[in-house]
């Protein structure tokens, strides 16, 4: 069940060596534990979801806030829903080993000056990228 989600400046994830502009978090919960499926956003053209968000954001950082429930996530996806999937840890405090992460392979365009105002609010706010140690990672390609 889908329990939040969330966003980082820039990503927290690389593929192919490369950083992106943010990426998104759907952090999931069920009896067996976590899942987060990473969507990486790029700068393109816009996604009316993704403005609607920043519109709601405040202007200072603080707590959460609740979503409008006319904003459908599902709409922050790509259309192409390759992935690569390892077993990995929270990217925030307590930073626990006991996460499925799913990253989509496919970046989503969001609008530049949307970036822009969530950098303003967030200029860095993602885990610096770990190494992968041990962890297999692999490709629904």
């Amino acid at each position: 069940m889908l329990k939040q989600l969330h966003f980082h400046h820039p990503s927290e994830h690389l593929v192919d060596g490369k950083r992106f502009a943010m990426e998104a978090h759907f952090v999931h919960a069920g009896s067996d534990g976590l899942a987060v499926i990473g969507v990486l956003l790029v700068a393109g053209k816009a996604n009316d979801t993704f403005t609607k968000i920043v519109a709601t954001m405040p202007p200072e950082k603080g707590s959460p806030i609740a979503i409008d429930p006319a904003i459908d996530p599902l709409r922050l996806m790509p259309a192409r829903r390759a992935f690569y999937h390892y077993k990995g840890s929270l990217t925030t405090p307590p930073c626990s080993e006991t996460v499925d992460w799913i990253v989509l392979a496919r970046p989503v365009e969001v609008d530049e000056r949307d970036i822009a105002r969530f950098a303003k609010l967030y200029p860095m706010n993602a885990r610096p990228v770990q190494s992968r140690d041990r962890r297999f990672i692999l490709s629904s390609e």
